[in-house]
């Protein structure tokens, strides 16, 4: 018959959330073992909620936002910085959201840890976005390696993850590292059919320690003392006058000596309740033949599920 003028509406393709598995430390405020996620699906669904399954049959959800994460990927590769707890004023990297828009903080709010985001898998906080195109942004006045990720910063590289924190913790039994689960991020009305699975296999990173620093050394005759100083992951600001709290049930290191490539390990020690270790003059022949002008060295201290990020010195 007629359609008396009448003209369907278009009627749009369904509209899929992009999900984030976060295999990352814990975040202030954040307790036990476990990982995050983020999600987003175009306006106007926005958010979604996280399944996990076994056996990629039966899912069962995890968590659920109404509005979604902010989140894209990094248009550029972030350069390394070698500058240490100080901000970053050399590099800077353009990210490109998916949908929605950062927000401006000052020096005080970056302190604090305002804006805080996962780039590749170093934690990343800036101070300064400058929009330099439709969702894109160029990110700079940025503390580097935040929450012992600076190991991250030499595996950067354009096309990699963004996402704005705070995600959304889901903690486990510890039983679980090392397991692999399927995970699905379903937009708010769409069936769980829809969505597109992805794998996870758990590891510590939540719950490993943070690598040490301020490694150094010195000679007492033939022999060399190396020392170093920890970290902690739980209520770890240096405080006037006093320590961090051992978060671990002991203190413990792994202190390795290495050639000068750090191919080839030439002893490996472990050390309980001390920050230093000598390197004896009889140690050096047995592994080199000679004494060494310069010592090569690893160290990463030991935790309930296993060692931490080794540090060189």
């Amino acid at each position: 018959g007629e359609s008396g003028g009448f003209t369907p509406p278009a009627v749009s393709a369904p509209s899929y959330a992009r999900l984030q598995l976060m295999d990352i430390p814990l975040q202030e405020g954040d307790v036990g073992f476990g990982f995050y996620t983020a999600i987003s699906a175009p306006a106007p669904f926005g958010g979604g909620a996280v399944l996990e399954s076994a056996d990629d049959a039966t899912y069962t959800a995890l968590n659920s936002t109404t509005t979604g994460h902010v989140m894209g990927s990094a248009s550029t590769a972030l350069g390394v910085f070698g500058g240490g707890n100080i901000p970053d004023t050399i590099n800077s990297v353009d990210v490109v959201l998916l949908r929605g828009a950062l927000v401006t903080t000052t020096t005080t709010g970056l302190l604090a840890g305002v804006k805080l985001a996962l780039i590749g898998d170093e934690l990343v906080g800036f101070r300064d976005e400058t929009l330099v195109g439709p969702l894109t942004y160029r990110l700079s006045y940025l503390l580097r390696g935040r929450s012992g990720t600076e190991w991250a910063m030499h595996h950067h590289s354009a096309g990699e993850r963004f996402v704005l924190l705070p995600g959304d913790f889901v903690q486990l039994d510890p039983s679980r590292r090392g397991s692999m689960r399927y995970y699905k991020a379903v937009t708010h009305g769409l069936p769980v059919t829809s969505a597109d699975a992805h794998q996870m296999t758990l590891s510590e990173r939540s719950v490993r320690p943070f690598a040490p620093v301020h490694l150094a050394g010195g000679v007492v005759g033939d022999d060399v003392i190396l020392q170093w100083m920890r970290r902690a992951r739980i209520a770890g600001a240096w405080m006037d006058g006093t320590d961090v709290l051992l978060d671990e049930p002991f203190e413990g290191y792994v202190v390795q000596v290495w050639d000068s490539a750090y191919r080839y390990c030439a002893r490996t020690e472990v050390v309980i309740d001390a920050t230093t270790w000598t390197y004896t003059s009889a140690m050096q022949i047995a592994d080199f033949g000679a004494h060494q002008q310069t010592i090569f060295f690893t160290v990463g201290q030991l935790g309930q599920f296993g060692p931490g990020t080794q540090a060189k010195g």
